[in-house]
């Protein structure tokens, strides 16, 4: 039963590093210099349309899970695969009312 446990976890993993992979190089192929986020909590955000979670040191202490920002994006290492941002500025109302229209057509 262990064995399982370990090679179930392993396959796992692999399967994580591999979407995070995929997500890095659709950035990069898109050419992508800022990306729009949804803060989850203090200084993690996940990234709209696509399922990567990222840690943002740079991020105002006093947000909220459930705000939306827009983040520069600085370093990205298809190898470890890695992904650093920076926090650019909090979207407010409008700025979602545009991304929903554009989203509709």
């Amino acid at each position: 039963m262990r064995d399982f446990e370990l090679t179930y976890a392993a396959y796992a993993d692999f399967q994580r590093q591999m979407e995070r992979y995929w997500c890095l190089r659709w950035i990069q192929q898109n050419g992508l210099s800022e990306i729009e986020a949804t803060v989850r909590r203090e200084q993690s955000v996940k990234l709209d349309h696509l399922p990567l979670l990222l840690r943002v040191p740079s991020l105002p202490t006093d947000l909220v899970a459930g705000q939306r920002v827009r983040l520069a994006i600085e370093n990205l290492d298809l190898l470890a695969p890695e992904v650093s941002c920076r926090f650019v500025s909090l979207l407010g109302e409008g700025d979602l009312a545009e991304a929903t229209e554009d989203e509709e057509q």
